[in-house]
């Protein structure tokens, strides 16, 4: 009897230990950026690995040269279905406990303010418009984009500085140099948003067929979420020049709705380039020294708002690409084949420069990643931001794209992540089986159709309806209401930006390490190793056999 009660008080004891190390965060000695203080949810159990083995797994993860390390990596792969099986738990439960409820808008002001300012420009638009046809999302052919030639390039860039991973930092959401640089009021044309004198110019110059901005082709781009779940309106306008038709997309029509994930994962772009990015650009010493010395006060930096705004005025770079078969060979025995090829003019942004210790001058955008739920892991990517960032590098030559992670709650940095068209596509592949070349027949149908219609402006508009369609409008001076028109003064008729009820649940990203995991040794999306060694297995088929006799 006594015996029984000893064996009981071990088991009760070993089940409460195995709950607690779920409860309590083993903090560092050092600062690690992103490590919470409690963790907000409980979990059923311990981790099937044991501390040694998901010690190896981030050493797989982490390491650059997989091929010296043959014996560690199949030490992994054997454990493979036990990760998978556990990741795909621990998955269920992260969505089972989101709670959309505790997220909370990021500067609603700026957010608002922008938002007013497009609408009041939306609302001097022409209002009728006819449905005058439609353009598909996808086609037959294999559309490839060709790099031609860079027409205008940007200088002065400004330099881009990250604080010192050893600290921590986290970024003023109320600093006034915000509103300063990225909020200021600027003239525009009405119907194409802001094309400048550039377009008109280049286009006529260098023969194009589509010209358009980086936000015109965001907004095509995030199309490729085959839920088809999004909702736009996009200003096109064709005008004839040097005796041919030539397409100018515009930028977008304000959304009426959207989530506080989205809202806040917009505002926080100018942020973060607020804080990351040195205004004037110096010399080359004065570089150095930046480089090398302590960063800038990141909580107050609005020392700098006078002259902070010089070098956010100019940073686009026009250049020329051809879209279509990319100058593949065509089996001319084929029915169908892409028929022609298209010269785009397009203008994108570069956010500014890194300068790395050996002197190397990399070009960079900057995309944020909020992080909603730090002590459960990295958020995945969504198919929209994959998107949009993916389209971004896709059409600006030699440039990198650095995914910041931060802490939505607080705004402290995480971690940078460097991105290529390659492991963005991939990421989007592994996530959503879509890939980033995806967008390709998106914006050839545009310029395929849209070269085919006579002169005048015209609204591309898709919604969920819509499916794998945009609806083309033509303006007209007829006030006829039914399916095949817009009345845009009923489509912006509310003064308000709604933010949508229930977002969804941000995926966790069962591939991603933060630095908290790495320090932890821990697998993303793995519950916390026991704290107790696992059983022999010749001892516990001993024991099964004897309680059969």
């Amino acid at each position: 009897m006594a015996k029984q009660n000893v064996e009981k008080n071990l088991k009760r004891r070993k089940k409460e230990a195995d709950d607690s190390v779920e409860q309590e965060i083993e903090l560092p000695r050092g600062y690690v950026p992103g490590v919470p203080k409690k963790l907000d949810i409980r979990f059923p159990r311990s981790s099937s690995l044991t501390a040694e083995q998901q010690a190896l797994g981030v050493k797989i993860y982490t390491s650059t040269n997989l091929s010296q390390m043959k014996p560690e990596l199949e030490a992994y792969m054997d454990l493979r279905h036990l990760i998978d099986e556990e990741q795909k738990i621990y998955l269920d439960i992260c969505k089972d406990n989101w709670n959309p409820d505790l997220i909370k808008l990021i500067r609603e002001d700026l957010i608002n303010k922008k938002w007013n300012k497009k609408l009041k420009s939306a609302r001097k638009l022409h209002r009728h418009y006819l449905e005058a046809g439609n353009i598909p999302f996808t086609s037959e052919f294999k559309i490839k984009n060709n790099f031609v030639s860079t027409v205008i390039d940007v200088e002065n860039l400004p330099l881009l500085l990250f604080p010192d991973p050893e600290r921590r930092y986290v970024l003023d959401r109320y600093s006034k140099v915000i509103e300063a640089r990225y909020f200021r009021d600027k003239n525009s044309q009405l119907f194409l948003g802001d094309l400048d004198s550039n377009f008109e110019n280049l286009a006529k110059e260098h023969n194009v067929d589509l010209v358009i901005t980086q936000s015109g082709l965001n907004c095509l781009a995030i199309n490729i979420d085959p839920s088809y779940a999004n909702n736009w309106i996009l200003p096109v306008e064709v005008k004839e020049i040097n005796n041919k038709n030539v397409v100018f997309v515009g930028k977008p029509l304000p959304p009426m709705v959207k989530n506080v994930l989205q809202k806040n994962s917009w505002v926080a772009k100018y942020i973060l380039k607020s804080f990351f990015l040195v205004p004037d650009s110096p010399d080359a010493n004065t570089q150095d020294n930046l480089l090398h010395s302590r960063p800038p006060n990141w909580r107050d930096p609005d020392t700098s708002v006078e002259d902070s705004d010089r070098v956010w005025c100019e940073q686009y770079q026009y250049n020329i690409y051809e879209i279509g078969s990319g100058g593949s060979p065509q089996n001319e025995l084929m029915k169908s084949k892409i028929q022609k090829d298209y010269k785009l003019l397009v203008r994108t942004k570069i956010d500014g420069i890194e300068k790395s210790r050996n002197d190397e001058i990399n070009r960079i955008k900057l995309a944020p990643k909020l992080e909603n739920q730090l002590y459960l892991g990295a958020e995945a990517v969504t198919i929209e931001e994959g998107a949009r960032q993916w389209i971004s590098l896709a059409f600006t030559p030699d440039t990198t794209l650095l995914r910041v992670r931060m802490s939505a709650k607080t705004l402290e940095y995480i971690q940078r992540e460097t991105r290529s068209t390659v492991s963005i596509s991939n990421e989007l592949n592994r996530l959503y089986s879509v890939k980033g070349e995806d967008a390709y027949p998106i914006i050839y149908n545009v310029a395929d159709t849209m070269t085919k219609m006579s002169p005048g402006r015209y609204l591309l508009r898709h919604t969920p309806r819509n499916g794998a369609f945009a609806n083309i409008y033509r303006e007209t001076d007829q006030q006829s209401k039914g399916k095949n028109t817009i009345d845009l003064e009923v489509i912006f008729c509310q003064d308000e930006f709604e933010t949508a009820s229930n977002p969804p649940w941000p995926l966790i990203d069962n591939k991603a390490l933060t630095p908290a995991l790495i320090c932890w040794k821990r697998l993303p999306a793995m519950f916390y190793p026991s704290k107790f060694p696992p059983k022999p297995q010749q001892k516990k088929n001993l024991r099964n056999r004897n309680a059969k006799k």
